[in-house]
């Protein structure tokens, strides 16, 4: 109508007679509502371009195998993922790495920093139906306290001394002393008391059919898929897709595969080289950050008796199982030697394997905190690729090729170790390869031991190993530094790797309990220097998280959190669906 009306005025100006004042002034008005008009129209497109649809399911791929979801007791990173969509905690971290409110609607701390009081959001429902209440909050932080319990957020309630219900929606938290690094432990799932108390945590069905309050409920598990469901009733809102479909494949390749074949939406992890095929697909869409995991090679300054001394008889990169001799001598551990492990740092070429490996997708690794944090020093030198300067570390440590076999040997021992690793990452197994010819190059011979992530594991908590090829988490705050390094998480936590330098302990120390942020910066810094000289292992590189996605999805946020970070926000735009149900 308006576009009627705006013509009409134009036709009955006449132009052949000229143009009066009156008529100047309607044809200017016709101009501004013309202009008016469009911008009306553009922003009615515009805002119907961001209408958000329910509907849809999403499936993503991977390939490690399931392990139980239980967010106090799981540690792998796809249970993370899965934990995140099904439970939530009384905080939640933003994308900048601050703590906002989730399950409770606002806190208050004591001046001294020791007493916290939780307000609960009220009407927040389990997936049974069952009301979340301060019980569910105390009986989940009492459970991770138990040492029988020892998961990734245990040394968060360390200091925590006292934990009680006020009220049905009121928690009071009192720590033992000033602890900076509190909150974001608070991110943790809350299990419901009503379903688990009395129960043993590590043998419960609830590990493999988890209630939660998030945003969706588990729907089927199997050996090869898992699949979620929308919560219709989220506190939040429900999400928008219907389902969430994670299936498990046998390795990056085959996974890949799949993804050319439409069966699936969502590649996790892919290699660069398929990344930068899949960037020239128009029905994909790409995204690409530094991924807040640190790859390193961790030596076990205290073996089990399975495995120091042990030596496979071949390199077993097919994931067979070893047949192994049966000497064990503590004292014979070459990694007690501060030098050795220096010198291995220097024997790796970094930049090679980002270059040949990642192509060019990474950084070369300098410690463990997360480059993109506030307390990472940027000043901070990694080793640099020099074999002459390993050699002569070794050399001072006792070791040389006397026997001129081309392997350095010690008092009558080879310079030989072995390496676990989980198999189906083609990025560690092309990372290992190289590893083992750059160590050759200075006599030094590693064995090669590919196992299930499950299996693997399980060794790690049992010390069951003498060197492993992990990829370790640095996000949130750098205090996560505390359970992997300290050592009083030796026997207590997850220093699996019997890592002890007092030093490093008093840096860690005053780090978690100091609130001033720049004091804290100067610890981490000397924490920083002080890994870097008496390294626990071979710092290798941080890598580019590259993930490719089905450009039908709207609304998706990939960043340091994690995969489904803000999965609650991702739909599919009514014409673009594909399934229904």
């Amino acid at each position: 109508m308006v576009v009627d009306i705006l013509f009409a005025i134009s036709q009955a100006i006449d132009y052949k007679k000229g143009m009066p004042a009156l008529k100047k002034i309607l044809f200017s008005a016709c101009c501004l509502l013309l202009t008016a008009y469009l911008f009306l129209l553009s922003c009615q497109i515009d805002k119907s371009s961001d209408k958000k649809f329910y509907g849809d399911t999403i499936i993503k791929g991977g390939y490690s195998k399931f392990s139980i979801i239980n967010p106090i007791l799981s540690v792998s990173s796809e249970s993370s993922d899965i934990e995140t969509a099904i439970f939530d905690g009384l905080i939640k971290i933003d994308d900048r790495g601050e703590v906002q409110p989730n399950l409770t609607s606002s806190w208050k701390a004591a001046e001294d920093n020791l007493r916290w009081t939780f307000y609960l959001k009220k009407g927040v429902r389990f997936h049974d139906g069952k009301e979340l209440i301060a019980e569910d909050v105390v009986f989940t932080y009492e459970a991770i306290k138990k040492p029988e319990n020892k998961g990734r957020y245990y040394s968060s309630f360390e200091f925590v001394e006292n934990i009680r219900g006020i009220d049905r929606y009121t928690i009071e938290i009192i720590l033992k002393k000033p602890y900076v690094s509190f909150l974001y432990g608070l991110e943790v799932g809350i299990l419901p008391k009503h379903i688990l108390q009395g129960k043993d945590l590590h043998n419960t069905e609830f590990n493999e059919h988890p209630i939660g309050t998030g945003p969706y409920k588990l729907q089927k598990w199997s050996e090869n898929e898992i699949v979620l469901k929308a919560n219709k009733d989220y506190f939040n809102g429900r999400p928008y897709l219907n389902k969430i479909v994670i299936k498990n494949f046998p390795n990056q390749k085959v996974m890949w595969a799949r993804l050319m074949r439409g069966e699936i939406d969502f590649a996790p992890a892919i290699t660069p080289s398929d990344y930068e095929i899949i960037k020239s697909i128009p029905s994909f869409k790409t995204y690409s950050v530094l991924k807040p995991y640190y790859y390193m090679i961790a030596f076990n300054l205290m073996p089990n008796t399975r495995f120091f001394g042990l030596r496979p008889q071949n390199d077993n990169m097919d994931g067979g199982h070893s047949e192994r001799s049966e000497e064990s001598n503590l004292k014979d551990n070459i990694f007690k030697d501060k030098r050795v492990r220096q010198s291995l740092n220097y024997a790796i070429d970094k930049e090679k394997i980002i270059h040949n490996v990642l192509e060019g997708m990474g950084k070369v690794s300098a410690g463990t905190i997360y480059p993109l944090s506030w307390a990472y020093e940027q000043a901070l030198k990694p080793y640099p690729y020099n074999p002459q300067k390993a050699l002569m570390l070794l050399k001072e440590a006792g070791w040389e090729d006397r026997d001129s076999n081309h392997i350095l040997d010690k008092d009558g021992k080879e310079l030989r170790f072995t390496i676990l690793l989980n198999k189906g990452d083609n990025i560690k197994e092309k990372t290992i390869r190289l590893i083992q010819e750059q160590l050759l190059d200075i006599g030094v011979k590693l064995d090669i031991e590919l196992i299930d992530l499950a299996i693997l594991t399980k060794m790690l908590l049992q010390k069951d190993f003498e060197s492993a090829f992990i990829e370790f988490a640095s996000i949130n705050d750098p205090d996560i530094n505390y359970q992997l390094w300290h050592s009083s998480q030796i026997t207590e936590g997850f220093n699996m790797f019997s890592y002890k330098n007092q030093e490093v302990d008093e840096l860690l120390d005053k780090g978690r309990t100091t609130f001033d942020r720049e004091k804290r910066r100067e610890y981490y810094k000397d924490f920083q220097k002080e890994m870097l000289d008496d390294p626990p292992g071979i710092f290798l590189f941080w890598t580019e998280y590259l993930v490719g996605i089905h450009e039908r999805f709207k609304g998706v946020k990939v960043d340091w959190r994690g995969t489904f970070a803000n999965i609650t926000e991702w739909y599919v735009p009514e014409g673009k669906q594909r399934y229904k149900q």
